[in-house]
């Protein structure tokens, strides 16, 4: 399949693209991008299947290279396997092995779902249905293509991290706590920071334990399994 049936496929599988036109705050984030697959030199691509072919978790992944401007250039996985790296993403060096292994984990999210939940359960966090968040604060929540299966996370049963777009850009986001029992907003619980300090991605599980795993260089299934011990 070409790079453009892939997406395409993906699409029909996780809507991601449709669920942020359809979102007024996620389509003013992404005006003016393209997503659509692009060129990268030979030698960045040539260094990524190295790293690819030498790194389990990214055996069977498919790694597609999109538009510099494709969801701001952040990298991101979509349904079928997909690593999609936007252009500018693409570097001959050991950030862009760290984000690529970072990503591998999500396919790894997606392929061993019910694990991770229970992985994340045991560690404190429970998922939620998107019910339960207030609609003025649903209307304003950044898509991440990456947790869009179960979006919503419960800390401790009452802290809920919520990425919050503070401006019109997909990088202008402040990640802000809904106390379920209050309603109210305020920053990370006491009991969260204690666990993960202050994590570089703290809107979600999947996210923090993807930069813990990856920084701490898991490359197969049987290091996280190993992990989740």
């Amino acid at each position: 399949m070409s790079a453009r049936a892939l997406l395409d496929d993906a699409e029909r599988h996780d809507h991601y693209r449709a669920r942020c036109f359809q979102s007024e705050a996620n389509s003013a984030a992404r005006k003016g991008q393209l997503y659509e697959p692009s060129f990268v030199a030979a030698d960045v691509a040539a260094f990524m299947s190295e790293y690819a072919e030498a790194t389990p978790l990214l055996q069977d992944a498919r790694i597609l290279v999109l538009h510099p401007s494709a969801d701001s250039g952040f990298p991101h996985t979509r349904p079928g396997n997909l690593i999609c790296m936007p252009a500018g993403a693409c570097r001959k060096t050991l950030e862009c092995r760290e984000t690529l292994l970072h990503e591998a984990i999500h396919l790894h999210q997606r392929a061993h779902l019910n694990a991770w939940i229970e992985h994340c359960r045991e560690q404190g966090w429970e998922p939620i249905s998107s019910e339960q968040i207030p609609p003025h604060l649903l209307k304003n929540i950044r898509i991440n293509p990456d947790t869009i299966s179960l979006p919503f996370w419960a800390w401790k049963g009452t802290h809920v991290p919520l990425p919050l777009f503070s401006g019109d850009k997909l990088s202008a986001v402040d990640i802000r706590w809904l106390n379920l029992s209050t309603g109210e907003l305020s920053g990370p619980p006491t009991s969260f920071t204690v666990k993960y300090g202050a994590p570089s991605q703290p809107e979600h599980p999947f996210e923090i334990l993807a930069v813990n795993y990856a920084s701490a260089g898991y490359r197969s299934s049987a290091d996280i399994f190993n992990a989740f011990q």
